[in-house]
């Protein structure tokens, strides 16, 4: 069919060409907190992997729930049914979301806005398109990224560690240190070394996808892997570093902490290559190490002793709703993120009402959404569960989930908060 590389897609051509593309992968599904005109609520986007004709190309397509009940929840679940794994379509009249590059890991960085955009369906027996993105990028290429930047490869799994159960802001993970190889070093075999967190199932088997990672590693297969951050540490007091300068860095890698995934890579010519090659690069003596796994360090945070800046519920809300991020990139490789730290002063804070709910995803802490206000404008924000606790004067979960649940809570009238 007629199409437009991917790789052409931009904002300008995207309203005059047309793009063939196959949607490779279910969607991952986001809630998020928004603020509008003084207003606050709860969104939901569904986030798709899209490929087109040539697998290395392939870029991001966002469906959010937009309008008024139940209309867009009616409309965003048919979208869900709409775009399911291996349909193809054939996009025109393309609106890009405006996103910075630096958080796309797609070899095409863009965003496709999938509410606005034309989508027509294609038969699949006229065309023949990828089952899967294979991204293209080796692991000598990731030397060359910038800080922060989230990088897509395939490479092999030679190594997967015994799973470690560690403390995070996120409740309780299993860690375990990845080892991949691909044969982009300066003689032949290049190996990298990156933590990676997972979910603790109940009981002693591994999450399906540790599971999967670990066979991948018994068997040396390829393997995609989506949205590593790419981090850049000074090495400038390292024994043997130049005391007259701190260019001497190292590359480090991690998962993101909201978009990492990964696949058995398949059916292309990198991966083909690399299992062809699977025992030689294994074996290789004469390894070129391309990025140096980061230390594990929790060290407890005291938030109320930080330097803080003086903000107000209007300013804040303006600064999410254009986008901002109050998170800077996180180099302790916990999964959590280090903060920009701002304080509201003489604020309420309204107690979760009694059919929310109140915990954080899997249920093991509570993270519950409040509504602050003061005198300039009113946000959502998500509550610590420490936090929650001393402000309801509880000392358990269960105790307050079941008050919230009789909407019996009671905060302060006035508090200052640090966001």
């Amino acid at each position: 069919m007629d199409a437009e590389p991917l790789q052409n897609l931009t904002e300008q051509s995207g309203g005059v060409g047309r793009w063939l593309v196959t949607v490779v992968m279910p969607p991952r599904e986001v809630i998020y907190s928004w603020n509008k005109a003084g207003k606050s609520g709860e969104g939901k986007k569904s986030q798709y992997l899209l490929v087109s004709e040539d697998g290395a190309q392939y870029c991001e397509g966002i469906y959010k729930r937009i309008g008024k009940e139940p209309k867009a929840t009616d409309d965003y679940n048919k979208a869900k049914q709409k775009f399911k794994k291996g349909t193809i379509w054939a996009v025109s009249k393309v609106s890009i979301t405006k996103q910075s590059t630096q958080y796309l890991g797609c070899s095409c960085k863009v965003v496709i806005d999938m509410n606005t955009s034309s989508f027509q369906p294609v038969l699949q027996s006229t065309v023949k398109m990828p089952l899967q993105a294979a991204p293209a990028d080796d692991l000598e290429t990731l030397l060359q990224c910038p800080q922060g930047q989230l990088v897509d490869t395939i490479a092999l799994v030679t190594d997967v560690s015994s799973p470690v159960c560690k403390e995070t802001s996120n409740g309780t993970r299993l860690l375990v240190d990845v080892t991949i190889m691909d044969d982009s070093g300066t003689k032949g075999a290049a190996r990298c070394k990156f933590p990676a967190w997972f979910p603790k199932p109940v009981g002693n088997a591994p999450s399906e996808d540790l599971a999967l990672l670990m066979d991948a590693a018994k068997k040396k297969e390829p393997v995609a892997f989506f949205n590593l951050v790419v981090l850049k540490e000074d090495q400038a007091t390292a024994p043997g570093a130049s005391e007259h300068g701190n260019d001497n860095k190292k590359t480090t890698l991690k998962t993101s902490k909201d978009k990492f995934f990964f696949h058995i890579s398949t059916d292309n010519g990198r991966a083909d290559r690399l299992k062809q090659n699977a025992s030689v690069i294994a074996g290789s003596t004469d390894i070129t190490v391309v990025s140096e796994m980061p230390t594990f360090e929790r060290t407890p945070i005291d938030y109320l002793t930080m330097e803080s800046t003086f903000t107000v519920c209007r300013l804040l809300a303006y600064a999410i709703q254009a986008g901002g991020s109050l998170m800077t990139s996180n180099t302790h490789g916990d999964g959590a993120s280090e903060h920009g730290l701002f304080q509201i002063n003489h604020a309420r804070i309204v107690e979760p009402k009694g059919n929310e709910d109140v915990f954080a995803s899997g249920g093991e802490r509570l993270f519950p959404s409040v509504q602050v206000i003061d005198t300039s404008g009113a946000l959502v924000l998500k509550m610590r569960e420490k936090a929650a606790l001393e402000l309801s004067g509880q000392t358990s979960a269960k105790t307050f989930a079941e008050l919230a649940s009789k909407g019996a809570l009671n905060f302060p009238i006035l508090c200052s908060l640090r966001v």
